[in-house]
């Protein structure tokens, strides 16, 4: 009634309006004493035309036409007072919603509905049963689907019944953007330029439907959020709709954004899309080193999960280029991970593709994540190890012995408190001395320094060690002794090189002495990672053997661990600033690795049963401690990518270090690397060039654009060849989770006042979102006295007054 009123005097509301009071007025010039001077004349008027005695009338129908007259003349004179109406009207302030969609690889999986409410959701929005109806409805009998999630997204957007975009534009208005590692804007989501606020044209569901797909290789949903504050800023947001599955693998934490949008007055509204128990089988981890040696055995480690599973039975196979080496069960107790180790032991020398899968289901969301595979290089060149130390000392007769029975390793010693006489055999394992020249000591793989007196060495010697470790991609290692490791290595490249540091003086060992009790070792998180004390493949037993192994009774008392190194032992019984005092700590150094082993007391563990675990240890230490040299096969070519699996497309940062004959760095301009594809012909496909960095001698940087899929080789160098390998496959970023994420799309939607959406509540999403939106009152004249209503109103009083004349015969 109020809008047809509204309409007939001539004024109207914008959409979400309603009038909640109303007030007559006249003009502001004209004040309320001309009103009555009119009402007066006008009713005298009237009376004086019917007091006449030609005039025959009772006096009820005297007094109905004086009254009608008198109306229809104050109202002509009314023209001349401009009367109006004064509204209170309460509505909605015309802000901007966007509907944003995801539109990430996730939003390609198709959901295997086994739940009767998921298969009902699917029907609702393609229009088989009413969105309306809720949950007491039935299926239609027919074909069972597995609509993707984008699907899902464009039925709702078209669906008539809901009409989605239709009645949310009229409270606001409507743009549209899609996202996955940034915000992309969708057609007539935008408003042209110079016309603030107003869109190119009307979005409509079906068309924003068109363009929707699920490519993309990340979900950056916090970075969305971001980028849509910032494009938005200017034109007043009230509140986002979100299509969604809520599956993020890069950029900012949306719980960030939803605080700053709550701070704004922007509401989210999520709309979950996905189910949240999906069934799933999928491999977490595959751990192996880089490099095997020939004839070894090498484990696996080997992380899967299986959601939705419980109690049942899958095989796990390890494969090296395609076929099976290993397979085991694994049984399934929850949802959560099982971990077990696989082994292999390569025959043959080369690179080749080790890969861990799961049998595909035909009740699991997604085969993609059954299987993960990476690259093993299979070597059998033996690692060359320099052993240093000034005395025999049980620490090095030990790992001396040990390391030379290692067919792996060719082992070269220089004792410097030695007879002369041993280095003159002709199989001796002894050096005379420390190498002079840069061409011997770099031809080494790792260089072990016990307790040597730094004396010994010239300062270039000393800075060619740093050089070897960060050029080269050399490994250092010092083992402490009670004499000179590693304080006496203050001030000196050696000290750069340690991933400890030490506040002790340059002379005084005083406390060096053994302990009356054994030491309280600790492993760190990152020590049980590493390997490297790993007595046994299952946890418990690992955990009661490794607390069995003899005990040590002296540690070298350093300081700190720096801050980029990683700890993996530690002294439980002695704290250093701010933390227990490492005991094992490693770090990255230049493109080489160093380690410190704060102890003269590793040779203890072979008492017992520690010799298989004593051997173990100090076989992993020299192997991960080489593995620079030995995954790129030079000493003077370093080459590295910045990771070994891609998809098309991405750009891969590639770094290259090169040295002459004499170890120095390179000095070209540039130098061209080959992109070789493997397979059974393997062939060159296309060059490299890699441009020399400014003001750092011998190293070379470029980015490689990954070509199509397969698996490549990238060569530099012909005199000192290096090689790494990588795989190009268009395997999505996001197999790894696949369940809608409702807890966290809940949390946005409290923290920013909104709401949250699910299929069977999309009808009442447009209500929702149009009652949190921010409501004004405002006054708004009409005036009376120009509006079609008021000259209606004239002829009508005149029109009556005549009828009821003719009808009592009157001329």
């Amino acid at each position: 009634m109020n809008d047809l009123f509204l309409r007939w005097a001539g004024t109207g509301l914008e959409p979400g309006g309603e009038v909640v009071g109303m007030q007559f007025g006249l003009h502001p010039a004209v004040g309320w004493g001309w009103f009555a001077l009119l009402v007066g004349v006008a009713g005298a008027v009237a009376w004086g035309s019917y007091r006449r005695r030609d005039v025959e009338l009772t006096p009820g129908r005297r007094r109905v036409l004086t009254g009608l007259r008198a109306l229809a003349l104050l109202a002509i004179a009314g023209v001349l007072l401009r009367p109006g109406l004064v509204l209170s009207v309460e509505g909605l302030v015309r802000q901007g919603l966007v509907l944003l969609v995801d539109q990430s690889a996730s939003m390609a999986l198709q959901d295997p509905r086994t739940e009767e409410r998921d298969r009902l959701r699917a029907a609702m929005m393609d229009g088989r049963v009413s969105a309306r109806g809720g949950w007491e409805q039935s299926i239609p009998p027919g074909e069972e689907r597995r609509p993707a999630r984008v699907e899902m997204v464009r039925a709702a957007l078209t669906n008539r019944e809901l009409a989605l975009v239709e009645r949310l534009g009229r409270g606001f208005e409507v743009r549209a953007a899609g996202f996955s590692g940034a915000l992309e804007p969708l057609a007539g989501g935008e408003p042209e330029a110079g016309t603030q606020g107003t869109p190119r044209g009307a979005v409509t569901g079906e068309g924003l439907a068109l363009q929707l797909r699920a490519d993309g290789r990340e979900t950056a949903l916090g970075t969305a959020l971001r980028e849509l504050l910032e494009r938005e800023q200017g034109r007043p947001l009230g509140a986002v709709v979100m299509f969604t599955d809520g599956i993020r693998n890069a950029g900012m934490d949306p719980r960030e954004l939803a605080e700053r949008m709550r701070e704004a007055g922007v509401r989210i509204y999520p709309v979950g899309v996905g189910t949240t128990a999906p069934r799933d089988l999928q491999v977490v981890e595959l751990g192996a080193p880089e490099v095997a040696f020939a004839r070894d055995e090498v484990p696996v480690t080997v992380r899967v999960l299986g959601r939705g599973y419980a109690g049942q039975t899958t095989p796990v196979r390890l494969l090296l280029d395609g076929e099976r080496v290993d397979e085991r069960d694994v049984t399934f107790d929850g949802e959560g991970e099982v971990e077990l180790t696989m082994r292999l032991a390569p025959e043959s020398v080369g690179d080749f593709e080790l890969a861990v899968e799961l049998p595909v289901r035909a009740d699991e969301i997604l085969g993609e994540n059954n299987r993960e595979a990476r690259r093993l290089r299979v070597v059998d060149d033996r690692v060359r190890v320099l052993l240093l130390d000034q005395s025999p000392r049980w620490e090095f007769r030990y790992l001396q012995a040990l390391l030379l029975r290692d067919r792996r390793v060719t082992l070269k010693c220089v004792l410097f408190d030695g007879d002369p006489a041993i280095a003159r055999g002709p199989d001796t394992p002894y050096l005379d001395g420390f190498p002079s020249r840069r061409e011997e000591l770099f031809e080494y793989d790792l260089v072990v320094f016990g307790d040597v007196d730094p004396r010994n060495f010239t300062a270039s010697q000393l800075e060619m060690v740093a050089e070897f470790v960060s050029r080269t991609g050399g490994g250092f290692l010092m083992v402490a002794g009670r004499r000179f490791s590693p304080w006496s290595y203050r001030d000196t490249p050696i000290e750069r090189l340690l991933p400890v540091e030490f506040d002790r003086p340059l002379v005084d060992h005083a406390g060096t002495a053994l302990h009356e009790r054994p030491v309280m070792l600790g492993m760190t998180a990152a020590g049980r990672a590493s390997r490297f004390f790993r007595v046994s493949e299952d946890e418990e037993e690992n955990e009661r053997r490794w607390a069995a192994l003899p005990s040590w009774y002296w540690v070298a008392p350093v300081g700190r661990a720096k801050p980029a190194a990683e700890v993996l032992l530690i002294d439980e019984g002695r704290s250093g600033p701010g933390a227990p005092a490492p005991v094992v700590a490693r770090q990255q150094y230049g493109v080489g690795q160093t380690m410190f082993i704060g102890t003269d007391n590793v040779w203890r563990w072979r008492r017992n049963e520690g010799e298989a675990f004593y051997t173990a240890f100090w076989g992993r230490v020299v192997q991960r401690m080489s593995i620079q040299h030995l995954v790129s096969g030079s000493r003077r070519t370093q080459l590295a990518l910045d990771r070994a699996a891609v998809t098309p497309g991405e750009r891969v940062g590639v770094t290259a270090r090169m040295y002459s004959s004499a170890f120095e760095p390179l000095t070209e301009d540039s130098v061209v690397a080959r992109i070789e594809r493997d397979g059974e012909d393997v062939r060159l496909i296309s060059e490299l060039v890699l441009r020399a960095v400014p003001d750092q001698a011998g190293l070379y940087q470029a980015d490689l654009v990954a070509p199509g899929p397969g698996r490549y080789r990238l060569r530099l160098g012909d005199e000192a060849p290096a090689a790494v390998d990588f795989t190009v496959d268009e395997r999505r970023i996001e197999a790894g989770e696949t369940a809608l994420q409702e807890g966290l799309l809940r949390e946005l939607a409290e923290m920013t006042g909104g709401g949250f959406f699910r299929e069977e509540d999309l009808h009442r999403l447009p209500d929702v979102v149009e009652s949190g939106a921010d409501r004004v009152r405002s006054r708004r004249g009409v005036d009376l006295w120009s509006s079609p209503l008021y000259y209606l109103a004239i002829l009508g009083l005149l029109a009556v007054e005549w009828v009821l004349r003719k009808w009592w015969q009157l001329k």
